[in-house]
């Protein structure tokens, strides 16, 4: 071999070695190594935090004015946060090393951990202390697929605070008042509820949670020279949860002359602090009505408070339609002195006897499902009928709430009536299909619909066969005609300020069939063709009236069926038979749908007893424009 021949040998050797160690040659394909790591490879993954909100701001029932402060950097810096997390949804944790940060790291964007390159269910807590004992807060369950690398952003965890904890925080509250000339005693602090009557919380929970103060010289002053003092209530270690912070004014004789109460929600770990200031009408006065009543419904269903419009929704199967839906009522609270809430609603469905039912802190469990009528209370549930037309109104109370009252002394509520009804369809062997593509529908022949009222003058559309719309009703080889309601009376639309619950029946037409007139004038609908005599429904004559009176049988083709024929075949179901005035068949016209008139002649029967067969053929024509061929058989009787 030539020297230079040589040489090129060895350089092209030398490149496919540079080549393939540098790159995997795969299927006929070059891959860079390492762009797309495998399980076994780790890959590293940067974490953050989006947000860390409070309970109160999680917990809807928390609807309050005292807030907890939002987490500064000085109480989040205190908290101890650690990454856990399996390779299998809700698994036992798998990262026991490195996975343990600080507030500084999360937000500065230096918080990593070397994971296996697969997918990971992680979840993120912070502890009040070292030990990992007390969470104040923790994040959803965030997945993550790394089997094709990190994502270019860190993955950022939402923090909240868990439904139960050990973990403490701490209270920080300045009440402000213009001091009346009769008070003689403050009692204030942390209660179990917001009412005057309301037990303090435990000392295990906070040690002195209350404080009573009955030497009005030993207040502190804010500014002496328009008689404005304060209390301070400050406490430490105390368990994170939703409390009631109420302070009652005493005038003389012990008498209540001003209660003041709102939640305070501690969370594990922050300072919740709030300065409150009582004007000089929150003493010794009538409280201030709310300035705003509003409703909103939910049907069967008090687990969520924060409830929005309702919108027709179906049952579930096991739902009674007639059963009871709740309205949530929320107010705005405009008065500092108020000893709780009262709520009046009042069942109209009987205009001429209406009942009503007042709901206060004293009957909360009168059909108050969420909230109360406490005095720091927005917003309370109430078991009302399906059906039935109510209308409500609310004022706040105290020791000053006159004994006579009008309507005045009320704020009503914005809706003019506060109403749901149920629409239940009797699908008469039909089904309903909800979603496009969904053919298994349920097997029930009932369905409802809850429907919120429409205080609007229009009509409301009922389900219907409208395919191009979910849902839609639906029945093979049927064509739904309407519904009626149990007088038989057809219905179009759910009457205009309809408020009753509405019980509806399908009727529905056999498309590949035909419906039949009998002699005594009957309808039989719904008869679908059939192949052989053993599957027929036969339909009976018996007799055969004078001439002046013919009996006549009637046929006509039903929706979607054209181009129609028919035949009659005699009681051998094989012979053909052409009616006309002379045959002792009577008379058969064919020239519109299907008329057989038998006839008799000076009163003897022409028509022989027996069983007919009448076939019928045709096209059908489905709402897509498919025509398909149709045949099929119709069986009647003819008896003395």
């Amino acid at each position: 071999m030539k020297k230079s021949n040589r040489f090129l040998t060895g350089i092209i050797a030398l490149s496919a070695i540079i080549l393939f160690s540098c790159n995997n040659f795969v299927g006929g394909k070059v891959f860079e190594k390492g762009n797309t790591p495998v399980s076994s490879e780790k890959t590293l993954l940067t974490i953050s935090i989006d947000k860390m909100l409070t309970s109160a701001q999680r917990n809807a029932l928390i609807n309050e004015n005292i807030m907890p402060s939002p987490w500064t950097t000085t109480s989040a810096g205190g908290l101890y946060f650690v990454l856990t997390g399996s390779k299998a949804s809700g698994g036992d944790n798998e990262i026991t090393a490195n996975n343990t940060f600080s507030y500084a790291q999360l937000t500065g964007g230096t918080a990593s951990i070397l994971l296996d390159s697969t997918t990971w269910y992680l979840t993120l807590t912070a502890y009040t202390e070292a030990a990992h004992t007390n969470i104040a807060l923790v994040s959803s369950q965030e997945d993550i697929d790394l089997t094709g690398g990190a994502p270019s952003t860190p993955l950022s965890f939402t923090m909240k605070a868990p439904a139960s904890t050990n973990a403490l925080g701490s209270a920080n509250i300045t009440l402000e008042f213009i001091k009346p000339d009769n008070l003689t005693k403050i009692v204030y602090g942390l209660y179990g509820a917001g009412l005057p009557t309301s037990e303090a919380v435990a000392a295990s929970v906070v040690s002195e949670p209350t404080v009573a103060v009955d030497n009005m010289a030993s207040l502190a002053a804010v500014n002496a020279g328009i008689n404005k003092y304060k209390v301070e209530y400050s406490k430490s270690s105390v368990k994170a949860g939703k409390y009631y912070f109420n302070a009652i004014f005493y005038g003389n004789g012990n008498q209540i002359i001003c209660f003041y109460s709102d939640t305070i929600q501690i969370d594990g770990g922050n300072d919740t602090a709030k300065t409150i200031t009582l004007s000089e009408n929150a003493f010794n006065k009538p409280a201030a009505k709310p300035t705003s009543l509003t409703v909103s419904y939910s049907y069967n269903d008090s687990t969520d408070n924060a409830y929005a419009d309702m919108k027709p929704a179906e049952l579930a199967s096991d739902e009674p339609a007639d059963s009871n839906f709740y309205a949530t009522f929320t107010w705005n609270d405009v008065s500092d002195n108020e000893t709780g809430f009262e709520l009046v609603v009042t069942d109209i469905t009987d205009e001429d006897t209406p009942s009503s039912v007042s709901y206060t802190t004293s009957t909360n469990t009168n059909g108050v499902v969420k909230g109360s009528l406490s005095a720091s209370s927005t917003s309370a549930t109430i078991k009302l009928d399906t059906g039935k037309v109510y209308t409500a109104k609310i004022r706040a109370t105290n020791a000053f709430t006159p004994a006579a009252s009008t309507d005045s002394d009320y704020t009503a509520c914005s809706s003019d009536v506060i109403n749901l009804f149920t629409v239940t369809y009797n699908l008469s062997s039909g089904k309903v299909q909800k979603a496009n593509g969904d053919t298994n529908i349920t097997a029930d022949t009932v369905v409802s619909y809850v429907i919120p009222y429409n205080k609007s003058s229009t009509t409301q559309s009922l389900l219907s066969d409208n395919t191009a719309d979910y849902p839609f009703v639906f029945r093979t080889n049927y064509t739904f005609i309407n519904w009626k309601n149990a007088s038989n009376t057809v219905v179009t639309a759910i009457p205009a300020d309809n408020t009753e619950n509405l019980v509806l029946s399908a009727y529905w037409q056999s498309r590949l069939g035909v419906s039949i007139v009998m002699p005594d004038y009957s309808s039989v609908a719904d008869y679908a063709l059939v192949s052989s005599y053993s599957e027929a429904d036969v339909y009976t004559i018996s007799g055969v009236q004078t001439a002046a009176t013919p009996v006549t049988v009637a046929l006509s083709p039903n929706t979607g069926l054209t181009n129609v024929t028919w035949t009659v075949y005699d009681t051998d179901f094989t012979t053909p038979i052409v009616g006309d005035n002379s045959d002792d068949l009577g008379s058969i016209d064919t020239t519109s749908g299907f008329t057989w008139t038998i006839t008799n002649s000076a009163n003897s029967v022409l028509v022989a007893a027996g069983t007919y067969r009448i076939a019928v053929s045709g096209t059908y024509t489905d709402a897509a424009g498919t025509a398909t061929a149709v045949t099929g058989n119709i069986y009647i009787k003819i008896t003395r």
